[in-house]
């Protein structure tokens, strides 16, 4: 019982969280849920929440990460923007080309590649800059330029070929897919059995799966 405070990336969420949220709350129904989607990397502990979802890499320590899936990014870009432009064969040829970056205020636009055995920054001047990766793959479904987005957010738009890959063998690996929450000594029964029903489920997710672990052709 009580109120259960989640929070996700948007993208993520979206996809992921109504479903998820809808069959816990159907299991347990003196449960009260409050889901936060934002972009940016809340801190459970002062904003009180209870379970987050989070892409990439870790860095805090302190908080207890399972993981449920692979994280792959694709370099992807409009069938339309691809004809008028062609297709980039190097990350060198992206300055004759539109980008579209995620990039925090304050910090360079720039992305990573797998150049040799080496990964390598490539510095950008976007076309379009933002902070919120919904915005990057709407303007990259509408032509604007190349998009660097999470494969599970574009995998059923590039299998209905409204976006196409590009750079495929520049890809860097990205992480993983994780539930996060507070120190185990911490944890109330309620986000205990929650954080057991979702990676349950998103283990068993075999879309969620296959998006994120399957590498880009």
């Amino acid at each position: 019982s009580g109120t259960l405070r989640v929070t996700a990336d948007p993208l993520f969420g979206e996809l992921f969280l109504p479903e998820l949220l809808a069959a816990f709350a159907a299991r347990h129904p003196a449960i009260r849920v409050d889901a936060v989607l934002t972009s940016r990397l809340v801190e459970l502990a002062e904003e009180r929440f209870d379970v987050a979802f989070r892409i990439g890499s870790l860095a805090d320590s302190s908080l207890v990460a399972t993981r449920v899936a692979d994280a792959r990014l694709a370099f992807c870009a409009a069938p339309s923007y691809l004809r008028r432009r062609g297709r980039p064969r190097h990350p060198e040829e992206l300055v004759e080309h539109d980008t579209i970056a995620l990039a925090p205020e304050g910090r360079p636009a720039e992305w990573a590649f797998a150049i040799g055995s080496a990964v390598r920054w490539v510095p950008l001047q976007p076309r379009m800059r933002v902070k919120h990766l919904g915005l990057a793959k709407r303007a990259a479904l509408r032509g604007l330029g190349v998009a660097n987005l999470p494969l599970f957010a574009c995998a059923e738009d590039l299998a209905h070929g409204a976006l196409r890959l590009v750079l495929t063998e520049y890809n860097v690996p990205f992480g993983g897919i994780y539930v996060v929450h507070l120190s185990k000594r911490l944890v109330l029964p309620r986000v205990r059995r929650f954080v057991e029903f979702a990676v349950h489920k998103l283990r068993a997710n075999l879309e969620l799966q296959r998006q994120a672990g399957q590498t880009a052709q």
